[in-house]
């Protein structure tokens, strides 16, 4: 059993408070903040009491008022939802023997103290055992009831005398035996005329019963009807003033305004779509404009710097040489062979013969070559260094540039990359030009919708005025209700009128105003109402047959016994032996119900001593743990507790701390429901745990966080800052701040 939601507004201190609960669930704040509030909404709530704390009622508004309009627990029982204040009452929902054990489940500071009435024990053995506890009382009351003393014999005491009245009974049945021995001639027939008589009797009763009856029930449909149909006509008078028409024209004008809105979200939308994508266009366009300018620069520093010409010098000198230059190293090495060869022949030869001019042609070959290949290293050096010169130049542009292929690539794609950059400024400046028109027509647009909706708010609040309703669907809720009463108003004067024979007004309030007692009759009997008429009938003719046969018997006998009738012997005998059955009866099951009382008392005080001396799950559990070993057990003798020092010693509890007391008196709490909600409750703590110092605080954090983790629920309400943090850094949770 968990509480799942709570919702509190303008109660108290408390403006509007709603929480979905977890399992652990601090509530922090300040004097006057309002926690005492909440802990007595939520309880009053609960318990439907005006508080389950005498003289702490601290307000003076009517509390049904405030808690059937302001405040809502949702508790979580057995997989279900139930809403409080509502028509079941907790004690009623869990069993609960009484309202006043209610203060089990919500422990406040310096109330810690559990109530000593003898009462209330009672209650607690109940709502353990789930049997009544108070048994000397209840075999009091017994005994009081079948007149009987404690050791089980009759009272003869005033007024009952119970004793002699037995006697005088037990003599007078002997009398009437005696005299029906006498009157074994008649007695068959007196039994049948008393039979018949009862009979008819009874069926006399019955059936003024069901005429009674059905006249109140007549009674009862007219005065219901008229009572509900003043009530309707009361109410129907408030509901004059919702039309129709005035919903057609709500719902209308609500539904232009929603196309309104929509459309004015729209245009406001499309508006800052188009501005965004005009700073869009300034920012691309001024960034365009930039590059164009670095482009143009870089081309003025190319015509400044010569590198379009010095790059066609050195492309044309490049296609001229490079055939050349790369047979170079052939014709140095052909110069060298030859101009070597040749001098040495033409040295060696002693005359001018023909091989000496060969000898000649050749070396002036390897000269000439040598010559040629010089010429044209040189020139090759020279558009070497050509190059290097352009790369310089070109670095200066492009630093990036690391080969005058690059350059040369940068330099004709110059023209290209500014004719690019212009048509796309170009079509910036269209498209710019196009979202400016369109712009301006959505602001125009934007503005009719505006006051288009103006109107309609107008239209709106005139309702309003006039309904006296803020929402459409408070005069469709009032239309509805409007339509039900008409309906129900018609249907109450048909029954009137069915009922009175008459539309009337006056007879219809004079039928109403009757006043007609309930009788005590099944519904069933009204069906045999025919069958009943016929039976009497038959019944008046049998007995009066059998009065006459009767009338002749002897008189003395009658006289003596004080007796006018025959039957009125077996009808005495009858009653007589009857209330002696029903006194011995009386006294049986009285003795029987004193045994098994014993019994159940002896079973109820176990179930008490159980859960206060169980150590393992029980008071002494609870109270060990929280004051760290210092007391072992908590024990119950004598309608007194007692607890069990670490030492042995043994103290009552009157001795003890303040602090101390209200430990134990927590971990009673603790046990009892323990063992009285074994699968788990929830428990509000309003700074229950101011009293106890560091330690013991910490320890009763801890089983708080225990009893958590086993399925149970914890509210703590506190205004100490330190109880807050030991609770969130314990159990790992966030408080909640008033």
């Amino acid at each position: 059993m968990r509480i799942k939601e709570v919702n509190v507004r303008k109660y108290g201190p408390v403006d509007d408070f709603r929480l979905i609960c977890d399992d652990v669930q601090v509530i922090y704040g300040r004097n006057e903040a309002g926690k005492t509030a909440l802990v007595d909404a939520i309880t009053t709530a609960l318990f439907q009491k005006k508080s389950v704390f005498p003289g702490q009622d601290r307000f003076k508004e009517d509390k049904s008022f405030l808690l059937s309009k302001n405040v809502t627990v949702i508790l979580e029982h057995s997989g279900k939802n139930y809403f409080f204040p509502g028509p079941l009452k907790f004690e009623q929902l869990i069993n609960l023997p009484h309202y006043h054990l209610a203060g089990l489940f919500i422990i406040r500071a310096g109330d810690l103290s559990l109530r000593k009435d003898k009462k209330w024990e009672d209650r607690v053995k109940e709502f353990l055992s789930g049997i009544p506890a108070n048994i000397e009382r209840i075999k009091e009351k017994i005994g009081e009831e079948v007149d009987l003393t404690p050791s089980g014999d009759w009272s003869d005491r005033q007024p009952a005398r119970k004793k002699t009245k037995i006697k005088e009974k037990e003599e007078r049945v002997e009398d009437l035996l005696r005299a029906i021995e006498k009157l074994k001639l008649i007695r068959q027939k007196e039994k049948i005329l008393k039979d018949k008589t009862g009979r008819r009797d009874n069926l006399k009763r019955k059936l003024e019963d069901i005429r009674a009856l059905k006249s109140y029930k007549l009674h009862k449909r007219i005065k219901d009807a008229y009572l509900n149909w003043r009530r309707n006509k009361s109410f129907f008078l408030d509901y004059q003033r919702y039309l129709n028409d005035d919903l057609e024209l709500w719902l209308k004008n609500e539904r232009e305004k929603e196309s309104f809105t929509s459309k004015i979200n729209s245009c406001k939308y499309e508006i800052e779509a188009i501005l965004k994508d005009l700073e869009t266009m300034d920012e691309e366009s001024l960034h365009l404009k930039k590059n164009r300018e670095d482009l143009l620069n870089k081309k003025r520093m190319i015509t400044a710097f010569s590198i379009d010409k010095d790059m066609a010098d050195v492309f044309f000198s490049q296609r001229n040489i490079s055939n050349k230059t790369s047979k170079l190293l052939l014709y140095i090495t052909l110069g060298v062979i030859l101009s070597v060869i040749g001098g040495i022949l033409l040295l060696l030869s002693k005359s001018f013969s023909g091989w000496s001019l060969v000898y000649f042609v050749s070396l002036i070959t390897g000269i000439y070559l040598l010559i040629n290949s010089y010429f044209l290293n040189k020139l090759k050096m020279n558009l070497k260094k050509k190059k290097e010169e352009i790369l310089e130049k070109g670095k200066k542009i492009w630093p990036e540039c690391g080969s005058l292929n690059e350059i040369f690539t940068k330099c004709n794609s110059l023209d290209l990359e500014i004719s690019k950059i212009e048509s796309k400024l170009d079509y910036i400046e269209r498209k710019k030009e196009e979202k400016l028109l369109s712009l301006k027509k959505k602001k125009e647009e934007l503005k009719s919708v505006e006051k288009q909706l103006h109107f309609i708010d107008e239209n709106i609040k005139k309702l309003r005025e006039k309904t006296g309703l803020s929402s459409f669907s408070q005069l469709e809720k009032k239309l509805a209700e409007k339509r039900e009463i008409e309906l129900e108003i018609k249907s109450l004067e048909k029954i009137l009128a069915d009922s009175t024979g008459t539309d009337d007004l006056l007879i219809w309030e004079r039928e109403a105003e009757k006043e007609v007692p309930e009788p005590d009759v099944e519904e069933e009997d009204l069906r045999i109402e025919g069958k009943i008429e016929e039976e009497l009938s038959r019944l008046n003719e049998e007995i009066q047959s059998l009065k006459e046969e009767i009338a002749s018997f002897v008189q003395g006998e009658l006289g003596r016994l004080q007796i006018k009738k025959i039957t009125d012997i077996w009808t005495e005998l009858e009653e007589v032996e009857s209330t002696l059955r029903h006194w011995y009866q009386d006294r049986e099951a009285a003795l029987l119900a004193w045994e098994i009382l014993d019994k159940i008392g002896q079973d109820t005080e176990k179930v008490l001593l159980d859960t206060i001396m169980d150590e393992k799950k029980g008071v002494s559990f609870y109270f060990n743990l929280i004051t760290s070993g210092r007391y072992k057990k908590v024990n119950w003798r004598k309608n007194s507790l007692y607890v069990e020092h670490s030492d042995g010693k043994i103290y009552p509890v009157d001795v003890l701390s303040s602090g101390t007391q209200d430990q134990l008196f927590f971990s009673l709490r603790l046990g009892i429901l323990k063992r009285g909600l074994p699968e788990g409750t929830f428990i509000l703590l309003d700074d229950a745990f101011l009293t106890s110092d560091t330690t013991r605080r910490e320890q009763q954090v801890r089983v708080c966080y225990q009893l958590v983790k086993e399925g149970w629920q914890i509210f703590y309400f506190t205004v100490d800052e330190g109880l807050r943090d030991l609770f969130c850094r314990i159990c790992k949770i966030k408080p909640v701040i008033l």
